[in-house]
């Protein structure tokens, strides 16, 4: 099973951390984005989202992320992998959308077993902001506000 403990689990309420239910509830209340047709598709924005200059200075150890299609309908996973400069992404095939790719990077820049804290949400804003802009990144800070996500 690849969502194992070394993997940052969506949507498994309270696996990881203290407000990971009002992260997910705050996502809900939001667009997802862009859907994608297909993992390549997926994989294809991924690449977009690594080649540009803002990626390469503010995440010189992720260099790629690279995503797979999960078994689970409802589970989408993120794993880092320092050593080869890789983030793996597991979407679910019921969750192909900009917004939890997104979600899913900041888990891969993040240092391992940090969850849904303020440093992970900080990285999530900060990705969300410099890839899709300033509206989605104001949806976003402000459903947290909302839903009481401590964004540091």
């Amino acid at each position: 099973d690849v969502c194992s403990s070394d993997l940052v689990v969506m949507p498994l309420v309270g696996t990881m951390s203290k407000q990971q239910e009002h992260v997910y509830a705050a996502e809900a209340s939001i667009s997802h984005g862009q859907t994608f047709n297909s993992i390549e598709a997926a994989q294809r924005f991924a690449d977009q989202v690594t080649s540009t200059k803002w990626w390469t200075d503010a995440y010189p150890e992720i260099v790629r992320l690279e995503v797979t299609k999960f078994s689970s309908a409802s589970c989408s996973c993120a794993r880092p992998d320092i050593e080869k400069g890789v983030g793996q992404v597991f979407l679910a095939a019921g969750m192909l959308n900009v917004m939890t790719l997104l979600h899913e990077a900041a888990h891969c820049v993040v240092p391992k077993g940090v969850g849904h804290e303020a440093t992970w949400v900080r990285a999530y804003l900060k990705i969300v902001y410099q890839t899709l802009g300033s509206d989605m990144y104001l949806d976003l800070y402000n459903a947290f506000k909302i839903h009481n996500v401590d964004v540091g």
